[in-house]
């Protein structure tokens, strides 16, 4: 599986914050505020629960490049 997938989902992901966030500046009423602003926290917190595991992930397989020789020496 290609990481340009995950990357992928994150890039479109941001332009939607960016998207969200210039139309609710120019939105005329407040309703529409409102939903503009839902939209952009919306795809805040998805981008926080999307990146959360990834990037524990991440951490969990250096870690076991880190920790597992020393777990064979028995230091």
């Amino acid at each position: 599986m290609k990481l340009n997938f995950f990357i992928s989902i994150i890039g479109k992901t941001i332009d939607e914050i960016k998207e969200c966030k210039k139309m609710g500046n120019i939105a005329a009423t407040k309703t529409e505020k409102s939903k503009y602003l839902a939209l952009l926290i919306m795809n805040i917190l998805f981008l926080l629960v999307y990146l959360i595991p990834i990037i524990y992930s991440f951490v969990m397989i250096v870690g076991a490049f880190i920790y597992g020789p020393i777990v064979l020496l028995e230091i």
